[in-house]
């Protein structure tokens, strides 16, 4: 279908003015209004109604004018205005929220940077994509931003740069341009201007447009609400931003005519999705100046270089001047086109337009309409000495496609050829001086055709620029004002209607001398020093052009009424023969003038007293006598007002001068000196010193006077005390005068008692303290009260305080004086405070009161004494310090090196740990410390006792794995180091069982103990054998006593190894003591037992073990199977064989062997049948050690010895049965401070308790059974 126009649709441009509204310099759109400037700088609003109202006045009353900027702010607006360039704001809406959203009236002056002026504002305000602010750029370069609820502006820095230029996009992308020709951008739609994110942080975008042929500097910066222009240095412009309505200018868009949803109505534009963002792009052509604005606008206006206008972006409500917009708006939803196809008329390339004289075309539009295409023939081109230039057209074509597009040349001398006619882009050929216009064609895939014209005008030179239009001035209304008032404001206003104003010249033209102009370079400035009459000041202002134009003013001064002058003659004077002259000081002043004349007068008196300088306001008198003198000071000013004042000058007689006497200065002895002498002096300066005498004025007995009638005395018989005397002196004119000396007698030191050195042990640097909170007017009893906390200092430091006021503390500790002697302490403390040495009251220095310094003097040796210094703060300042003097140490604050304290050691923890059953070889240590007045520093594990084999891996950590474990008791010590590097022990115990056994109970047992006669068992139970060579041993018996038939032979012998009666402590494979002896041999032997029963079965098990490592291994062998003992120091391991059979005669034959250095053999076991042997423990023996109360636990007994003890003692288990039991030592408070898990083998068995560390006292110790839980407890006593 085709475009229906509407039968009432034409609409002719009225020119409309308002009364007082002339002379317009600017005019700036808002939300629902513009904004006018007139070149008065008033400020007029042309509201949606069709009237314009102006801002008479701003908040203070005064008439708002001086306005030399305006922007509009939504249905808000600000200006810059004055000579200090301030900005103000106000208007509908309050989008910085400065008036909690209501209506501001009058203009609101906002607070500015110190010493800055501004000379542009951009404003930001979207409440949907960001906040609402403004930005300012001030004369010294700097950018300011005010946000909203702010009111002050902070200031807005890149590292290295200042800025010329500053430019708003979409209300939320800030741009700033620097002098150093960079561009940075930041903010919500900051993307829309090459930044890689839409950021708070300002990006360089600078790459970005010198890549798309921007050259530096740059004319012009132009943002609108969806994107950024920019006129460089060539006059070429550039264009980013979103493309949605066609606004950057490339010949594009996105939105169709018929968008919908949530970008349709009318705002249909669809920014908020960054749809269609271009990156800086050049739109053909050259360019002088581009006007759009800030709010709400998605089109622009450019002026090309013969002052023709192009407009390009959306065409809604009338926007492009083109002639073209939709009907009327129906609302929401209605029919009418201006809401439902808001797109319908965009123009995406800059097409000529001619607003004030085009005639207006309302059209409609259904969703069936097609629309025709857009059709843009490029920018008009003046160009000078050339043949040939390029045309750049734009065709664009809402839902369907160009079909073609077609140049002709309309008109135009000859030459101009078209080269390619069907391309939007062509070279014209062959041009020559004149016109030439050039019309392009496009038709679209339905049909519909467009046209637009351009003009090429060729010249022999640049044509020249249209005629200046000169500036226009006001110097402001006339002015009168009365002294005294001596200055005023002149306040000019310029405008330019075809450019800017470029700067400001006052001067003065006529009047009287002062009238200075203050600043003569700007708009407003202050004139200063006036005096009564009529100046005349000129204001010349010049345009961009070089045009120029001047306004005068006049400022009438009226003289004030004279002021009287005001006189003082000076005050009285008194001299005294033989004195006589003086000077008389006189001053006048003038508040309205100045004084001209002064005239001294004598007005009575004796004679002489002549006046040295009747009209000078200072004058000397001379030739006075004795009497009293009047004389008068007269002054009058420049007006012939006149003030008089007197004074008096007294002459007295002359009179005696007294002498003057100096008794000498106050001297010390110490008996049994008992003599001084008194040195006495005296001078009159008018005559002679005719007598001397001495007194004795007060002092014990004796201080006798020898000489009392000459200057100098000798004083005898001396006692202790103070003693004072009087010398008088007399002049020969009779004048006496007195002064008086003291001597000090002190008796003769008494012997000093020196207090011996305390020097305790564990000391640390440092003072232990308690702090207390409370109200006291003396010191109290802090021993009775409880501290807030406690706890260390390096010095007496009432800083750790944690209020002000109403607070004390006690510290304590020692001081460490270095030799014998009288020491001297002081403290200076506000409140009160007392200091103790060795518990002896040195200072005393109680009380509420300011800062008070007292002393005190005690004998103490050479070492470590304790101190302690008591404090309270009641209110006001607090002070306390603590220092000391003595021989070779000056007054000082006792230092932190001097103060000692008595380190608390650390206690160690070793923790428990479970028993645990080969194979599983390994465990963990976990072990703790703790230091009540400081901190653990170091741990460190060792193994106290055990097998031989196992590893601690982390000795020098709390917790640690233990490796590579055998069987048998480990007992292993933890020891931590506190920070003062104190240390603490702790035990624990391991017990690694043996792997289970497959063996059950058999038939009677053969048991032999390998001997060599020095170390036999005792047990019936087993039979002693010493091995000789060639030898049988005799016929074993059984372990319950009865014969057996058994011999056993080693024909090879052997040596023995006796491993010492402790050897085999904790066994399990057999009793301790058969572990003692060893036979051992470099060479195989072979072991033969006889008188066996052939019809039997037997099972066999040998033991051997060296203390000893030598890396042997023994190999027992029968028949075919063999079983291998690593005999260095086994305690676990054995060889066994089950259900051997013996030969035909009885006999069974083992093999030993060996690896490494011996084969060793420390006993056997025989038993008949398949069972196992279980291993025969004598019955064991009680017993009782002196000091230690038997203790029975489930029928057995417990033995503990010695009791008291040092520094171990030994618990004894003395019941038959073989068991696991907890050995646990706590202090009589209940903390445990050792615990430890044994497992004791049948018969006697006894556990070593080290606990060498702990503190002497009593503690308990309790004994219990894992089975069965049953408790023996015992006190122990460590001296």
């Amino acid at each position: 279908r085709t475009v229906k126009v509407s039968s009432q649709a034409t609409i002719t441009p009225i020119l409309k003015t308002y009364p007082g509204l002339t002379n317009v310099v600017d005019v700036q759109g808002g939300q629902y209004h513009v904004t006018a400037l007139d070149q008065q700088g008033k400020v007029y609003k042309l509201s949606n109604n069709a009237t314009f109202t102006t801002t008479p006045t701003d908040e203070f009353g005064a008439a708002f004018t001086g306005n030399f900027l305006v922007r509009g702010f939504w249905q808000a607006n600000v200006s810059l205005r004055g000579a200090d360039s301030s900005l103000w704001y106000w208007g509908i809406a309050d989008p910085m929220n400065y008036a909690a959203g209501a209506t501001i009236t009058a203009p609101k002056k906002l607070v500015m940077p110190a010493g800055k002026k501004f000379k542009k504002v951009e404003t930001g305000a979207n409440w949907t994509l960001g906040d609402s602010y403004i930005l300012a750029l001030a004369s010294d370069n700097t950018v300011w931003k005010y946000s909203r609820g702010n009111v002050n502006p902070v200031q807005i820095s890149i590292a290295g740069e200042t800025f010329k230029d500053i430019a708003v996009l979409g209300s939320n992308a800030q741009v700033l341009l620097t002098n150093s020709n960079k561009i940075y951008g930041a903010g919500i739609l900051s993307t829309y201007v090459g930044t890689t994110s839409n950021t708070s942080t300002f990006q360089n975008v600078t790459t970005a447009w010198t890549n798309a042929g921007v050259r530096f500097p740059i004319k012009e910066l132009v943002a609108n609400s969806s994107t950024l222009h920019i006129i460089d240095a060539n006059d070429h412009m550039f264009g980013s931003g979103t493309n949605v309505q066609g606004e950057v200018g490339t010949g594009v868009e996105y939105s169709p005519y018929r968008i919908a949803g949530p970008q349709g109505g009318v705002f249909g534009y669809g920014f908020a999705n960054n749809l269609l963002v271009t990156a800086p792009v050049q739109i053909q052509g050259k360019f002088k100046n581009i006007n759009t604005s800030t709010t709400i606008t998605f089109y622009l206006y450019v002026q090309d270089m013969g002052n023709n206008w192009y407009s390009w972006g959306r065409n809604k409500a009338f926007s492009l001047g083109n002639g073209k917009s939709l009907g009327p708006y129906a609302g929401w939803g209605g029919t009418g086109d201006y809401a439902n196809y808001p797109n319908a008329l965009d123009v995406p390339m800059p097409k000529r337009v001619d607003p004030a004289n085009v005639v207006w075309t309302l059209q409609n539009f259904s969703p069936t309409d097609n629309i025709p295409p857009v059709v843009g023939a490029g920018i008009n081109q003046y160009l000078s000495g050339v043949s040939s230039t390029t045309l750049y057209g734009k065709a664009f074509q809402q839902e369907f496609s160009i079909a073609s597009q077609q140049w002709t040349k309309v008109s135009g001398p000859a030459g101009g050829n078209i080269t390619s006619p069907t391309s939007l882009n062509t070279v014209i050929t062959g041009l020559v001086n004149g016109t030439y216009v050039y019309r392009l064609a496009a038709t679209n895939s339905k049909g519909q055709t467009s046209t637009d014209e351009v003009s090429v005008i060729i010249s022999g030179a640049t044509p020249p620029p249209p005629a200046n239009v000169l500036p226009t001035v006001n110097a402001g209304t006339n002015q009168t004002i009365t002294l005294p008032t001596a200055t005023a404001t002149l306040t000019g206003t310029a405008t330019d209607s075809d450019g800017s104003i470029s700067n400001y010249l006052w001067t003065k033209v006529s009047g009287p001398a002062g009238g200075n102009i203050v600043s003569a370079s700007t708009a407003s400035t202050a004139i200063n020093s006036l005096l009564a009459g009529t100046y005349t000041y000129s204001l010349k202002v010049t345009d961009n052009a070089g045009g120029t134009a001047t306004a005068t003013v006049t400022i009438t001064v009226n003289a004030a009424a004279n002021v009287l002058p005001t006189v003082n003659a000076g005050a009285d004077k008194t001299v005294t023969l033989p004195a006589s002259t003086t000077t008389l000081s006189g001053s006048g002043s003038d508040t309205d003038g100045t004084i001209s004349t002064y005239l001294w007068t004598k007005v009575s008196g004796p004679t002489g007293g002549n006046i040295a300088n009747t009209a000078s306001a200072s004058t000397g008198i001379t030739a006075l006598t004795a009497g009293t003198y009047v004389y008068s000071l007269k002054v009058t000013d420049n007006a012939g007002g006149t003030a008089t004042d007197s004074v008096r000058v007294i002459v007295n007689a002359a009179a005696n001068v007294l002498p003057t006497v100096n008794a000498g200065t106050d001297q010390t002895i110490t008996l049994p000196a008992t003599t001084a002498t008194l040195t006495g002096t005296a001078a009159d300066t008018d005559g002679t010193i005719r007598t001397y005498l001495w007194t004795k004025v007060s002092g014990p007995t004796g201080g006798n006077i020898v000489n009392t009638a000459t200057a100098s005395t000798g004083i005898t018989a001396l006692i202790a005390g103070t003693y004072v005397y009087s010398l008088k002196v007399t002049d020969n004119a009779g004048g006496t005068a007195t002064d008086s000396v003291k001597v000090t007698v002190k008796p003769a030191a008494a012997t000093v008692t020196l207090l011996p050195a305390v020097n305790p042990a564990n000391t640390v640097n440092g003072l232990d303290y308690q702090y207390y909170e409370g109200s006291w007017r003396v010191l109290p009893a802090f021993e009775t009260l409880s501290p807030v906390k406690t706890g260390t200092t390096p010095n007496f430091n009432v800083g750790l305080a944690n209020r002000s006021t109403q607070y004390g503390f006690s510290f304590s500790g020692y001081i460490l004086v270095p030799a014998d002697g009288q020491y001297k302490f002081f403290t200076s403390s506000d409140d009160g405070s007392n200091l103790y040495i060795d518990n002896v009251l040195v200072v005393a220095n109680d009380g509420l009161h300011s800062v008070t310094e007292k002393s005190g003097v005690i004998g103490l040796k050479a070492g470590k004494h304790a101190i302690k210094g008591l404090f309270f703060q009641g209110t006001g300042g607090s002070v306390f310090t603590v220092s000391y003097e003595a021989t070779g140490i000056t007054k000082q604050t006792i230092p932190a090196s001097a103060l000692y304290r008595v380190n608390q050691l650390p206690l160690a923890n070793a923790g428990t740990v479970a028993d645990i059953t080969l194979p599983v070889n390994s465990a963990t240590l976990s072990g703790s410390g703790t230091d009540p007045d400081g901190s653990i520093s170091t741990y460190l594990w060792k193994k106290l006792s055990g097998p031989s084999q196992g590893t601690i891996a982390s000795p020098s950590s709390a917790t640690t794995t233990l490796n590579n474990l055998v069987q048998g008791t480990y007992t292993f010590e933890l020891t931590v180091t506190d920070n003062n590097s104190q240390s603490a022990k702790a035990t624990v115990q391991l017990v690694v069982k043996p792997a289970q056994t497959v063996l059950s109970t058999g038939g009677k047992i053969v048991r032999v103990n390998i001997d060599n006669s020095k170390a036999p068992m005792t047990s019936v139970a087993w039979n002693n054998w010493t091995i000789a060579a060639n030898a049988s041993s005799n016929a074993f018996k059984y372990e319950d006593g009865t014969a057996s038939t058994i011999t056993a032979a080693i024909p090879q012998g052997g040596n023995y190894s006796d491993n010492g009666d402790a050897y085999g402590a904790g066994a399990t494979i057999c009793p301790p003591q058969v572990l003692r002896i060893a036979s051992m041999h470099t060479i195989t032997r072979v072991l033969t037992f006889s008188g066996l029963n052939p019809s039997k079965d037997y099972s066999l098990e040998f033991f051997g073990s060296r203390g000893y490592t030598s890396n042997s291994k023994s190999i027992f062998t029968i028949g075919k199977a063999s079983d291998t003992i690593n005999t260095d120091y086994n305690v676990s391991d054995y060889a066994k064989f089950a259900s051997v059979q013996p030969d035909a005669s009885g006999k069974i034959t083992v093999t030993i062997s060996h690896t490494g250095s011996y084969n060793y053999l420390s006993g056997f076991q025989i038993a008949e049948g398949a069972g196992a042997i279980s291993p025969a423990i004598a019955e064991p023996e009680k017993m009782v050690y002196q000091g230690e109360t038997l203790v029975e636990m489930g029928g057995n007994s417990v033995s503990v010895y010695p009791n008291p003890f040092v520094g171990s003692f030994k618990v004894q288990l003395n019941q038959r049965e073989a068991g696991e039991y907890v050995i646990r030592m706590s202090s009589t408070s209940g903390q445990t401070v050792m615990s430890k898990r044994v497992m004791k083998p049948a018969g006697t068995f006894a556990e070593s308790i080290n606990v060498s560390s702990l503190t002497p006292g009593t503690y308990i110790l309790e004994i219990i059974s894992v089975a069965n839980g049953s408790k023996s407890v015992h006190k122990v006593i460590k001296n």
